[in-house]
């Protein structure tokens, strides 16, 4: 543990130190290593989450640069093999750069090897991650993991705030009693803040293709409306 960590920051210093862009070579070999340090820390590689997500999400949200040819332009650069075209007819090409294509992949991949990691630890990112890969980026089994962990969640939401609900009828209920009551509705309250943002993710990349998974889990949002319960 002690050498990853140390390996991790030096790592980090070279990263920082160097200014290295995000297209650069050296980025990508940092990134892949990370997530492979990820996996030897786990959950103490949470700390390094605020240093690392910064190249690797812009490195996840590259976007391919394409373009419409003629067959003369193409001539131009057809040896260049940071290009792949496809002849459309009529004089006209459709040119796409996949350089830097096979670096979003690995990217993508080191978000799903975080979160798969650091588990709730990730939830920060977790929005942002799921709208950066797009539709259908989760497999019908990633997808019911996401959905019984937000059920675990949510149960667990509710028997917290069933036993404050009860504790503050109790005898000794006074001002201190209250106040640790408190800061666990905060936490709670944070928690529930990051599974929403979940879910408007969900919906926001999914679309209505996401509504027999939420069907699952819809009871517990219902719940929170209760009246009775506020």
């Amino acid at each position: 543990m002690g050498d990853a960590n140390e390996v991790m920051n030096m790592l980090l210093q070279n990263q920082i130190e160097g200014g290295l862009p995000d297209d650069d070579p050296q980025t990508t070999y940092l990134i892949t290593a990370w997530a492979r340090i990820c996996k030897i820390l786990g959950k103490q590689f949470e700390q390094y989450l605020p240093l690392v997500m910064g190249p690797v999400m812009r490195t996840a949200q590259m976007k391919p640069e394409v373009a419409l040819l003629d067959n003369d332009e193409v001539q131009d650069i057809e040896d260049d093999v940071d290009w792949s075209f496809i002849n459309l007819g009529e004089q006209q090409n459709f040119a796409i750069r996949t350089a830097g294509m096979e670096d979003k992949a690995s990217a993508c991949e080191m978000l799903v090897c975080y979160a798969r990691e650091l588990k709730e630890g990730f939830a920060e990112y977790s929005e942002e991650s799921i709208e950066s890969l797009g539709p259908n980026c989760l497999s019908e089994e990633s997808m019911k993991q996401i959905l019984e962990i937000i059920t675990k969640y949510m149960v667990e939401h509710f028997e917290r705030a069933d036993k404050r609900s009860l504790a503050r009828h109790e005898e000794d209920y006074d001002d201190g009693v209250e106040e640790a009551l408190a800061e666990e509705d905060d936490t709670d309250i944070y928690l529930l803040s990051k599974v929403a943002d979940i879910i408007h993710a969900l919906f926001l990349t999914n679309k209505v293709n996401f509504l027999p998974f939420f069907d699952q889990v819809s009871m517990h949002f219902i719940k929170l409306l209760d009246a009775s319960r506020t």
